[in-house]
């Protein structure tokens, strides 16, 4: 069990700052008694050094790096080191008790916590950097989870890592992951991120389309992985990232996307016709989740936690707002919808079936405190690749069908009502993105010259 260091009982001092080869201090050679070791002392830190332990998925595993514990003026602090070095770990506990007896514990761990004294930036990896990020980063599991990835998938190109077949498998998975987390961060250089870039988009030559869309991905890598490395992060990890690092995420420029406007290709009116022919018997969950993405122009994450309290019968609208297993993309994320009286009706009509506080049932089993552990982390995810397919079946060509049904209820708010409206009930942050990615001007304009085309 791992000792704990009390201010209130230092233990005598030493003036030997090492103690050749032992745990304790010097033996008086009159008296054969051994004296104890000072706070002063590396060694008295290496004896009260620990690695934290947990239990996850059933396995036990242990922290990397080495923790100590302190109490002082009636508070107990536990202190991540930083190191995996238990010598360097030692010392720099010392180093902390040296300066708290100047400014008291609690500035001397704050300012360990804010960078001070950090480790050279040769010596941190991938894993380092994205172990500090998940400490200090405020954002959503499923934010992290994205930006973590992003980085990996920049460090995978840098490096070529490429498991083949197997890398959709668990095992495979894993395996990448790891090799692209041991890579040491000093490897991110604004030169390899150009040859990332070169062969990342080189990969699409000939086919136009495929090029338009590997550059809004290179983009999306860029700009989440460049999060990771924010001044407003960065201040609070124990550690120094490598100037190149800094130089190639701040500098790096983004690719030209082009024109990445919403272009229709669902039928409202055709799609619900056929819906209702083909799901609302047979697969009544699909048929609910196409009328929230179509109707109410939910967020997939928002309609697989959706619950019963937020659907407001009496007001005619979906509340969107935090509850106990949802946490809304940001606070302009949060409203009401107003939705179609026909809409309620049907979600009245399905309240009897419900198996639980959700407005859509689903075959799985449901651990709020596991959530961020699924892949990809939706609760109706058997239901939603079911109406993937059906929407597929139906002509439907985007990469996200689901998303398109959002689009979709975009495009249609614009053409009715205008951007204004639709922007409020997209629940965006701003008209930018409205008008960028979810509108789709379908006014046509005659001129009248038409008639003047010869033989017309």
């Amino acid at each position: 069990m791992d000792q704990m260091f009390n201010v209130n009982q230092r233990q005598p001092m030493t003036t030997q700052e090492e103690v050749g080869g032992t745990k304790r201090g010097p033996t008086n050679s009159r008296t054969g008694k051994t004296a104890s070791l000072s706070p002063d002392n590396r060694k008295y830190w290496e004896q009260r050094l620990y690695r934290k332990s947990w239990t996850w998925k059933g396995e036990s595993r242990q922290s990397s790096t080495y923790y100590f514990r302190v109490k002082s003026d009636r508070r107990e602090y536990r202190v991540d080191l930083g190191l995996s070095n238990k010598q360097e770990a030692a010392a720099l506990a010392r180093d902390l008790y040296v300066q708290s007896r100047k400014e008291g514990w609690q500035a001397a761990i704050a300012s360990h916590r804010a960078g001070e004294g950090r480790r050279r930036g040769e010596e941190i990896t991938v894993g380092d950097l994205l172990k500090e990020f998940d400490r200090v980063s405020s954002a959503a599991p499923e934010t992290r989870r994205d930006y973590k990835r992003a980085l990996r998938r920049i460090v995978a190109g840098i490096r070529r890592l490429d498991g083949g077949k197997k890398k959709y498998g668990k095992r495979g998975s894993e395996e990448l992951r790891a090799k692209a987390d041991a890579t040491p961060l000093r490897t991110i250089t604004p030169e390899s991120i150009e040859l990332f870039r070169k062969r990342f988009l080189g990969s699409t030559e000939g086919d136009p389309l495929a090029l338009q869309s590997a550059k809004v991905s290179f983009n999306s890598y860029l700009r989440m992985s460049r999060s990771l490395f924010s001044k407003r992060l960065a201040k609070h990890y124990p550690f120094e990232i490598p100037s190149e690092t800094v130089q190639a995420f701040a500098e790096t420029r983004f690719e030209r996307e082009g024109d990445l406007r919403y272009r229709s290709e669902v039928n409202a009116e055709q799609m619900l016709k056929w819906a209702g022919n083909d799901l609302r018997e047979s697969s009544p969950e699909q048929y609910t989740a196409l009328l929230l993405f179509l109707l109410a122009g939910l967020r997939r994450r928002e309609a697989d936690l959706l619950t019963w309290p937020q659907v407001r019968f009496q007001d005619g609208v979906i509340r969107i707002e935090p509850t106990r297993y949802f946490t809304p993309k940001s606070e302009k994320s949060c409203g009401d919808v107003p939705v179609p009286e026909e809409l309620l009706d049907w979600l009245r009509s399905r309240m009897p079936n419900a198996d639980g506080p959700f407005v859509i049932n689903s075959p799985l089993e449901f651990d709020p405190k596991r959530q961020r552990d699924w892949w990809p982390g939706y609760r109706c995810d058997p239901v939603f690749k079911g109406l993937i397919s059906w929407l597929r079946s139906k002509g439907v060509t985007a990469d996200k069908p689901i998303h398109s049904l959002r689009k979709e209820y975009g495009s249609m708010l614009n053409e009715k009502a205008g951007i204004h409206v639709a922007s409020r009930l997209l629940r965006h942050a701003d008209l930018a993105v409205t008008s960028r990615y979810y509108t789709d001007n379908r006014r046509t304009v005659d001129l009248g010259l038409g008639r003047l085309i010869a033989g017309g």
